[in-house]
């Protein structure tokens, strides 16, 4: 079997990314005198039988102005294949149609694939050998072009591509011919963008497949109508699809089977598996299950069905696993778990409903476009989201709906249609106005949503003492650019559970702040007078989220520590705010910190004790020196941003660090040294150590089993990758370039990752190793 070197792989050879009307799917650029009678007729002929529309310039007529047809044939085609060979820059036309494929693969997303044919792959990005000659000829005439000649070559050979070393010329034309077809036929299905707690699931039924091992794997996803089982389908076939040469999504087999009969489904599949082989016209059931089996047993193939719900459909798309090749994949999803028992199905999933938070952001992603509800509709929100019982469907549909606004509205407006200050909620600014004018003040008000920014009038400083506080329950003064102080009864609201004071001139609390004992969300971002956060403030028992992002305030009293319920504290851009308090490890519940670009330099040992935190951003902390020893601690800790800081190195305990998921260190300029114990975060999925001053990777790197990116681009002293680098089994990702590396270690041949991407310049041996994507 013919081997496949592949180099410096880039996205951009990859699917297409901008779908669009194209004549071609493939068009071929080769030097005729050297491959237009052998590797390239066999190749133009493959591609054709896997039915692949190709362009190759013979096409044209005789007397045609060539030139201009073959640029738009490049123009009109999905993709190029280059096939480089002795001669071919020996030719001004192969270069300048190049230079054609170079610049639509950057403006149309146009999909580019090289084959070094007996050629090496060195000489074309380097313009050396045959190439180098080529150019030498040119210096005379041609100077104004070679600029552009040697930059479209050496990024078309910093591609990944084919070089075929030894073996049959027909073995490595099947490989290309599928590889195109694959990527070229990667038929991703449209999911909706608000998509809540999915990831999860995604993530369940994902392990269940057992991508890894090469057996087939048949999964069960069942569940209520309405739950899902359909969107994570979706989301799993479109993050598999490119990775099988054969796959079909067979969507609502109910209602399809019974509308337009099992047959039509027997030809949907085979249509897609055999794609342009051979058409079928099925008529006969049990026939179409004769060839359905004959078909697949011999082909590697991802199926889903989805919303089975009779044995006798299982009998005609599916029998059993039998009927499928090694290697293959199937999803079928059904409210019936019986069904999937019967099939004998490797595995089950059921999905359940969304939990009470994942329900109401979805609900209000939908009716508000904003991931929590409007503080208008709050209790209205959730009592639809009880009622739904955390189908995700249900809460699509009232959520879009435009009665669920207006029905409020009128609700609250009914009794006294015509007096706002007897509302129990006032949205409408001019309703407002109305209200706080009034000789008898507003007794009910529960919320007010005060966007002033909408009349002409927005001078107002404080809120008029006759205005009863004790029981409003939101307020809402955001943006009210000169409103600067609350009034005396303003300690009084003891029903206030949300108070946005975002973007005014507010200076400070008042002292009666200990008196908030509902308050759960308190927004002071973009207060660029505020200094000073009250110390009574720490009795506010029930607060959930806390920001001063933007603000001038420079330090927290230590009572912040006795917010036991906070989960969210943003102090970001506070550019003035230099010491973290010792007892800030006391807020338990803490799951967001966010410093980022603030003045801190450093962090206390009581950080550790945060034990539910799940973020931590210290991004663009440009005096942030030093991990704090205990931070390991942080055994919740996903996401730590450390990128733009002072940091030097980092303490061994960030191993213990044993559910992080993300480590950002990009651009710490003076970051030298990995710890060797960091090998240990067993669950690091993204490590950025790009424009740092590292030299090397400890080989306890090979350790990161789940690392799927690495990026040490513009580290430009790191010399040398570890050998136990081919390790890292998860690995899709790997970016090198300006770097100071001159060759990979063997072992980097070793990484078994569906796809990964090596993008790196300067590398020199890099072509002699087998960096591959694998099924």
């Amino acid at each position: 079997m013919a081997s496949t070197s592949s180099f410096r792989a880039s996205s951009s050879s990859s699917t297409p990314s901008i779908p669009r009307t194209s004549t071609y799917d493939v068009f071929l650029s080769f030097r005729g005198e050297d491959t237009r009678y052998n590797f390239t007729d066999h190749l133009y002929s493959a591609l054709g039988r896997r039915g692949i529309r190709t362009f190759r310039d013979d096409k044209l007529r005789r007397g045609e102005v060539i030139a201009p047809e073959l640029l738009k044939a490049i123009e009109e085609s999905r993709s190029s294949v280059i096939v480089f060979s002795e001669n071919y820059a020996r030719s001004r036309w192969c270069l300048d149609e190049l230079v054609k494929i170079m610049e639509c693969q950057k403006d149309l997303g146009h999909a580019v694939f090289p084959i070094f044919y007996h050629v090496d792959p060195s000489h074309v990005r380097k313009q050396e050998g045959s190439f180098g000659e080529a150019f030498a000829r040119y210096e005379e005439n041609w100077k104004d072009k070679i600029p552009r000649w040697r930059r479209a070559l050496t990024e078309a050979a910093n591609l990944s591509g084919w070089h075929p070393l030894d073996g049959y010329e027909s073995d490595y034309i099947k490989e290309i011919t599928n590889n195109i077809f694959r990527r070229l036929n990667c038929k991703r299905l449209d999911v909706d963008a608000n998509l809540v707690g999915i990831d999860s699931r995604v993530k369940e039924v994902s392990l269940r497949l057992h991508m890894e091992s090469s057996d087939v794997r048949i999964v069960g996803i069942y569940g209520v109508g309405g739950i899902g089982k359909t969107t994570i389908a979706k989301v799993i076939y479109n993050e598999l699809c490119c990775e099988f040469e054969y796959m079909s999504f067979l969507e609502n087999i109910r209602g399809i089977s019974n509308t337009k009969g099992l047959t039509h489904l027997q030809n949907q599949l085979l249509g897609d598996i055999l794609e342009k082989e051979r058409s079928q016209n099925i008529n006969i059931v049990d026939r179409g299950a004769s060839m359905i089996g004959t078909i697949l047993s011999s082909k590697t193939v991802f199926i889903v069905l989805d919303d089975v719900d009779d044995r006798n459909q299982l009998k005609a798309l599916l029998r059993h696993c039998g009927w499928l090749g090694k290697g293959s994949r199937v999803i079928i999803t059904t409210r019936n778990k019986h069904l999937l028992i019967e099939q004998k199905v490797d595995e089950l999933y059921e999905v359940e409903g969304l939990n009470s938070k994942e329900a109401c952001e979805l609900f209000s992603l939908h009716a508000f476009k904003q991931n929590l509800p409007k503080s208008d509709f709050i209790n209205l929100s959730w009592r639809m989201v009880d009622y739904c019982q955390g189908l995700p469907l249900a809460l699509e549909v009232l959520g879009m709906h435009d009665l669920i606004q207006q029905m409020c509205w009128k609700i609250v407006r009914e009794n006294f249609p015509k007096e706002p200050d007897k509302w129990s909620r006032l949205w409408d600014p001019h309703d407002i106005e109305r209200a706080l004018t009034t000789s008898e003040g507003i007794k009910g008000v529960e919320t007010i949503d005060l966007d002033l920014s909408k009349l002409k009038r927005t001078a107002i400083r404080e809120l008029p003492s006759s205005i009863d506080l004790e029981s409003v329950e939101i307020l809402d003064l955001s943006d009210c650019s000169k409103f600067e102080k609350f009034p005396e009864n303003g300690a009084n609201m003891k029903s206030l559970y949300d108070l946005s004071l975002e973007n005014t001139v507010i200076k400070e609390l008042p002292t009666g702040i200990a008196n908030w004992e509902s308050l759960q969300t308190l927004d002071l971002s973009s207060c660029l007078k505020f200094e000073k956060f009250p110390e009574k403030g720490g009795n506010m028992k029930s607060l959930k989220k806390l920001c001063f992002n933007g603000t001038a305030i420079k330090d927290l009293p230590d009572s912040i520590g006795d917010l036991e319920s906070l989960k969210i504290l943003d102090l970001s851009y506070c550019s003035k705010f230099e010491k973290f308090p010792e007892k800030g490890g006391n807020m338990k519940s803490l799951w967001k910190l966010n410093l980022k670009n603030t003045a801190i330099k450093d962090l206390p040992d009581s950080i550790g004790d945060l034990e539910s935190l799940v973020s931590l951003d210290l991004s663009k902390c440009s005096k942030f020196e030093k991990f704090p020893e205990k931070g390991g601690n942080m055994k919740s800790l996903k996401r730590l941003y450390l990128n733009n800081t002072a940091i030097k190195d980092l303490p061994d305990s960030i191993g213990d660090l044993e559910s992080l998921e993300i480590l950002d260190l990009s651009k710490c300029s003076k970051f030298e040294k990995f710890p060797k114990k960091g090998g240990n975060m067993k669950s690091l999925k993204r490590l950025y150590v790009k424009n740092t001053a590292i030299k090397d990777l400890p080989d306890s790197i090979g350790d990161l089993e789940s690392l799927k990116i690495l990026d040490l681009s513009y580290c430009s002293k790191f010399e040398k990758f570890p050998e136990k680098g081919g390790n890292m089994k998860s690995l899709k990702q790997l970016y090198l370039i300006n770097t100071a590396i001159k060759d990979l270690p063997d072992s980097i041949g070793d990484l078994e990752a569906n796809i990964y991407i090596i993008i790196c310049a300067g590398v020199e041996k890099l072509e002699t190793q087998c960096l591959y994507s694998r099924k």
